[in-house]
């Protein structure tokens, strides 16, 4: 029999790992007593390992002072309490440090009881020694290197400082690509982490982002960290949720601009999270939503649907959208599944340009989704160029119309009535007049 566990190659230490490896020999083998016997053992020694570095590394108080704890325990402990160290260990890492959660703790005494049973001579009523099933081994294994062999030390001390002079100093590669971030904080720290020092990250990472407008540092880095505090919520929106009914006092704003226009940001990423605000900070948000319209694109999470938004969006004659608000727009609507009404409002929005530049700039955001457009939606595209001035009187508005017109004739039919849109006008179709109407040179 053999096992294949992935997660061997994420233990921290080179010795844990090499440990490790003969608990796995046991298990392998059949010997279900001496994997769980060794198990525990290796994960004392983990623990240890993780405070001496800690010391020697980072002069680390706390893990200093549970090692002079244990090697004194150790050092006088004689035949009836030579264990008593080992559980001083465990007790003083899950309550002093927050290497452990309660999750881990819980398996690691019940690898205690396991590895008494499987040390001693523990019986059944038949003189057979009790055993831990294949089952029962296999589940402690991977409990144990997930709650502790794969876990950096550096987690017990300053996490939320570390990671984000980390995060600062990459910041100019992770702001060019949102998935590597995601894949990185994922791997490298949340993964990791226990709920507990999620919950204590969240905290601080919520105060960067939104409450401190006088730390330049905060403020020179908001972007960055709210990126991470986005990763970081689906881990745990369940609890966050909780606490910002409960403890409402944690999840304060500051008034102030650039931080509401953070938190927007934020909230249109985690839209669920919004409705559990106090009523003063929406109020925030709608003071700077009028004025800062731009931001309304990504307000959806205040409408109970996007379709809702979208007609919100309609009713504000200030809105326009911007190329540095589009791309977050888009990706939102096309990931919901909402693509078509996306279109629709587009072709809305064109229609309502209120000068040429207007014009030009909707119609951007438009084309490329031209080929994407229905029977029904080309018609209507049709109709609100005709009815206005702004759109078709542009001096760009032939060879635009040009684009609409190929894309109409494979998708309404060669016999399709144009006569009736008399605005609508676009250049023959010849060699001449395509190449330049798609020359990337020609700014829409």
């Amino acid at each position: 029999m053999s096992v294949f566990i992935p997660e061997i190659d994420d233990i921290y230490f080179p010795k844990t790992k090499e440990y490790f490896k003969e608990v796995l020999s046991s298990y392998t083998n059949g010997n279900y007593r001496s994997a769980t016997v060794m198990l525990y053992s290796v994960v004392v020694c983990d623990l240890m390992l993780k405070l001496k570095e800690l010391k020697d590394m980072y002069n680390d108080a706390v893990a200093t002072s549970i090692l002079e704890h244990i090697d004194s325990s150790r050092d006088n402990a004689n035949a009836n309490s030579r264990a008593k160290w080992e559980k001083d260990l465990i007790e003083k890492v899950y309550k002093e440090t927050k290497l452990l959660d309660l999750e881990a703790y819980t398996h690691i005494n019940h690898l205690y009881d396991d590895r008494n049973f499987s040390a001693h001579p523990a019986m059944n009523e038949d003189y057979n020694l009790i055993s831990p099933s294949r089952e029962e081994t296999i589940a402690n294994i991977k409990n144990m290197l997930n709650d502790v062999f794969i876990k950096p030390p550096i987690f017990i001390k300053g996490i939320v400082s570390f990671m984000t002079d980390d995060l600062q100093e990459r910041k100019s590669t992770f702001l060019m690509d949102y998935d590597v971030l995601r894949t990185y904080l994922n791997n490298r720290y949340y993964s990791r982490m226990p709920e507990s020092m999620k919950i204590a990250t969240y905290k601080a990472l919520w105060k960067f982002c939104f409450r401190s407008p006088d730390n330049e540092n905060c403020m020179r880095n908001r972007s960055i960290n709210r990126g991470a505090l986005e990763i970081l919520t689906p881990h745990i929106q369940k609890q966050v949720s909780e606490m910002m009914d409960s403890e409402p006092q944690l999840f304060e704003v500051a008034d102030h601009d650039e931080c509401i226009i953070n938190l927007i940001r934020y909230f249109s990423n985690c839209p669920d999270l919004f409705s559990h605000m106090q009523s003063h900070i929406k109020k925030s948000i709608d003071r700077v939503l009028k004025k800062c319209p731009e931001y309304k694109a990504f307000s959806w999470f205040k409408y109970s649907s996007l379709q809702n938004h979208l007609d919100a969006l309609k009713k504000d004659a200030k809105f326009d959208l911007t190329d540095t608000t589009i791309k977050h727009f888009e990706s939102y609507y096309c990931s919901a599944g909402q693509k078509e009404a996306l279109l629709d409002f587009y072709i809305w929005n064109y229609g309502k340009s209120p000068s040429f530049d207007s014009a030009n700039q909707r119609y951007a955001f438009l084309h490329p989704f031209l080929k994407d457009l229905s029977k029904k939606q080309i018609i209507e595209l049709l109709k609100v160029t005709n009815e206005n001035r702004q759109v078709y009187d542009r001096w760009k508005a032939t060879a635009v119309n040009e684009e609409i017109y190929r894309i109409a004739i494979e998708k309404l039919g060669g016999d399709f009535d144009f006569s009736v849109y008399p605005h609508f006008k676009h250049q023959q179709d010849t060699e001449e007049t395509i190449s330049p109407i798609l020359s990337e040179d020609i700014p829409f």
